[in-house]
């Protein structure tokens, strides 16, 4: 009889059972973030020497007179070890359950805190006694497990042992009871995800890591690996990892990489992917669908079978990530088709070049008179026997600037109302700047920038500021000194000046960590936290406050009013409250340089004058800076202080000279504050490049049929 499989959908457990399937409702939504943890597990990719060269896309005119070398990169995978030799040297982990107990435990796990995600898995479904440390206790991080196949009890302990430990705490055995502590494992080198803070309720959930573990039926998890390595090798915000013991693959990143990667998984996890070689080109003179062509026609010439049979070989051009994906039976015909392509990736055909012609490209992601501008502006002066020709040039002989919006041969004209590009000129010319206004045809990239300001009162034991007052504080969940925020250097060395003192840190944890320690002592308060979607480029500001009315001049006029002289005044109103002032500009690897302007200003009672009005007290931080996606910045320093006197008297008595004081009581008032401005960038990524990257798989491997099976279906609701 087959092993039965149980489900309980609630997280309060009404009876004792021996084997618990826990399953809590699981759903992720897309968009987009955060980088992973990549293990090395043998053989390494085979990566190019000059991978820093990819990016650039740099073409260079046939008119150079020294001969100009190329770079295109070309991924080959060789084809794995075979798990079951892997398996054979790994380090078997302990067993504290029988090994042969039915596999009936299904794990889905959904946004559920860190301490509760311990407790339902370790206590309620395997039945274990434990404790955990004050730090782990007090974790607020959120949990996002799957699982598509059953495990019993030994399965679930080691697989929710390493989700633990990628979030930074780790579990040991004392006794007959386990114990829950803060530390980092020596196997990673990567920060840990409570330090990184991707997963604090805070975050955007399209920004909150998942972890999906996905059982293979066909192929192995090594040919598995190596197929997903070669198409998400450029996406840092996945994690792809092999579970030898399983023959499963492990993911962890964004629920909507996730996504992506686990349905390209069904669609190659089949029969006829079982030893297939897999061979990743970019193209870097023509489009990958143009390579795909002409490598097809080279190959069929030479007696070679392409299409979607058995024992053909497939090529998927994926324009999304231009990049042609081979996959062929034999690691010959890998090594053929690397012979053809310098071959094949060439600007122009024979027979095709000096002939001109006109030429359109519907732009469909930016603005054709932004293309234009760039593509007309690296033409305005052209190479003569050596001497570059300028506009003034040509203006000297009779002809037109090379800017100007005409149809001479060489130039972009703009249609405005159907936004296209128009080009007249040689055909060579034409298919030499094609690649590059593709890759310029992009849709910017939009960034979601979250500041919290707050304000921090300081006491004589903290009158040095945060910096130096973070030293003092043990906060709940700390891994290590929080001092060590700062860098290696002293605290409060960045105040001696006076000036401003800041401090990069690799997540938002740590610093959320120290805001929340001040806030438990009721010595912070939250003045705003505005959030702002910009695109990359771009300015945008957020002003959050009031118009506040102040007298700027007084007068007395001419006029008299019932024997009282008129009094003139002239009144100005004056913006208060938070204003923020943003500029991103997204790079290609993710990350991102950040003009900022923050100002906070209030409304006080003047100290200085008679005149009825307030002062505008204004505290500003303007900076530029670099970060990585989800990472932060502390802005710190801006102290203020304030000192009220007063008094109270009995009348007459108190005024008098020397024995009035003990007729009157003297206060002072005083206080201390800091401003504190946090800074944390998201980058909100298009969604349709790993929509694009699907349906391409789908429509090229038409000879594949998925399986159905409800247990290792992918799905996000």
């Amino acid at each position: 009889m087959g092993a039965k499989q149980r489900t309980h959908q609630s997280l309060s457990l009404l009876r004792p059972m021996r084997i618990l399937s826990l399953t809590v409702l699981f759903s992720l939504s897309g968009c987009t973030l955060i980088p992973a943890e990549d293990l090395a597990p043998p053989p390494p990719l085979a990566l190019p020497g000059a991978a820093q060269d990819e990016e650039t896309g740099a073409l260079q005119a046939e008119q150079e007179t020294e001969p100009v070398v190329r770079q295109r990169r070309i991924t080959g995978l060789p084809m794995p070890a075979s798990p079951v030799a892997t398996r054979e040297i790994a380090k078997a982990p302990v067993s504290i359950f029988p090994q042969d107990e039915v596999e009936d435990i299904v794990l889905s796990i959904h946004n559920l805190p860190l301490p509760t995600f311990i407790n339902e898995v370790f206590g309620n479904a395997l039945e274990l006694d434990f404790e955990m440390a004050p730090d782990v206790s007090d974790r607020t991080d959120l949990v996002t497990v799957r699982i598509t196949n059953p495990r019993n009890r030994q399965g679930i302990y080691e697989l929710a042992r390493g989700v633990l430990e990628s979030y930074g705490v780790l579990l040991v055995r004392q006794g007959d009871y386990l114990r829950f502590v803060l530390g980092k494992t020596e196997a990673t080198s990567q920060p840990p995800l409570i330090i990184t803070g991707a997963a604090l309720p805070s975050v955007p959930e399209s920004h909150r890591p998942v972890i999906f573990i996905r059982g293979l039926e066909v192929i192995t998890n090594a040919e598995a690996y190596g197929m997903l390595r070669s198409i998400f090798e450029r996406d840092s915000r996945i994690t792809i990892e092999r579970d030898n013991a399983r023959n499963a693959v492990r993911f962890q990143g964004p629920p909507e990489v996730v996504q992506q990667a686990a349905e390209v998984l069904d669609m190659l996890d089949q029969p006829l992917m079982r030893g297939r070689h897999t061979l990743r080109i970019e193209p870097q003179f023509i489009g990958a669908e143009l390579l795909a062509e002409r490598l097809s026609s080279t190959l069929k010439a030479q007696g070679y079978d392409i299409g979607t049979a058995a024992n053909n070989t497939a090529l998927v051009p994926i324009e999304a990530l231009g990049a042609l994906f081979v996959f062929a039976p034999s690691q010959s015909i890998l090594s053929l088709i690397r012979q053809w392509i310098p071959e094949l990736d060439q600007v122009a055909r024979a027979g095709e070049q000096g002939k001109e012609g006109l030429f359109w490209y519907r732009v469909r992601n930016t603005t054709a008179s932004d293309l234009a501008a760039t593509l007309n502006g690296m033409s305005s002066g052209r190479q003569v026997g050596g001497v570059r020709e300028t506009d003034e040039d040509r203006r000297l002989q009779g002809r037109s600037p090379e800017g100007a919006q005409t149809a001479q041969s060489g130039q972009f004209v703009v249609n405005e109302a159907r936004n296209m590009l128009l080009f007249h000129g040689e055909s060579d010319r034409w298919q030499q700047l094609l690649p590059l206004i593709r890759e310029l045809d992009v849709a910017p990239e939009q960034v979601l920038i979250e500041v919290v300001v707050a304000e921090v009162t300081l006491s004589d034991e903290f009158r040095f500021g945060i910096e130096w007052a973070l030293r003092e504080i043990s906060a709940a969940g700390a891994v290590g000194s929080l001092s060590s925020v700062f860098g290696s250097g002293a605290p409060g060395a960045g105040l001696d000046s006076g000036g401003l003192s800041w401090a990069s840190i690799s997540g938002s944890g740590n610093t959320r960590l120290a805001l929340n320690a001040f806030a438990s002592s009721n010595r912070v308060s939250i003045l705003q936290t505005p959030r702002i979607l910009v695109r990359s480029g771009e300015e945008a500001s957020v002003r959050v406050g009031s118009e506040v009315p102040i007298i700027t001049r007084q007068a007395t006029g001419d006029e008299t009013v019932e024997g009282t002289s008129a009094i003139i005044q002239d009144v100005q109103f004056r913006s208060t409250g938070v204003q923020l002032q943003v500029r991103p500009v997204v790079f290609s690897d993710g990350r991102i340089d950040i003009e900022i302007s923050q100002e906070v200003s209030e409304a006080v009672p003047t100290q200085t004058s008679n005149i009825n009005s307030p002062t505008i007290l204004t505290r500003n931080v303007n900076t530029r800076l670099s970060l990585q996606d989800g990472s932060s910045v502390l802005l710190g320093g801006l102290i203020s202080s304030s000192e009220t006197k007063g008094d109270s008297r009995v009348p007459l008595l108190g005024d008098l000279p020397g024995v009035g004081q003990l007729f009157r009581v003297d206060s002072t008032q005083g206080g201390r504050t800091e401003l504190m401005v946090l800074i944390v960038p998201y980058l909100v990524r298009d969604g349709r490049q790993a929509e694009q990257l699907t349906e391409s798989f789908r429509s090229r491997l038409r000879f594949i049929e998925p399986i159905e099976s409800d247990s290792r279906q992918y799905s996000p609701r």
